[in-house]
């Protein structure tokens, strides 16, 4: 496995959680904030799903 796609999982899972332990911060006013919230869980869902067929993948090629 790649060390670097690892080190990046693992710094975006404690990004992630960084930012929601500051959520307190965020007012509600501001969308942009929102937007980009919502870009991450996009692109984590892409990265989970792609992750789940590439197990899957693996798993049928034993």
């Amino acid at each position: 496995m790649d060390s670097r796609f690892t080190a990046a999982l693992i710094r975006s899972r404690d990004s992630i959680r960084d930012a929601a332990g500051a959520l307190r911060a965020y007012d509600g006013k501001d969308q942009s904030l929102l937007d980009i919230a919502e870009d991450v869980k996009e692109t984590a869902d892409t990265v989970v799903q792609r992750m789940k067929k590439k197990r899957l993948d693996a798993q049928a090629a034993g």
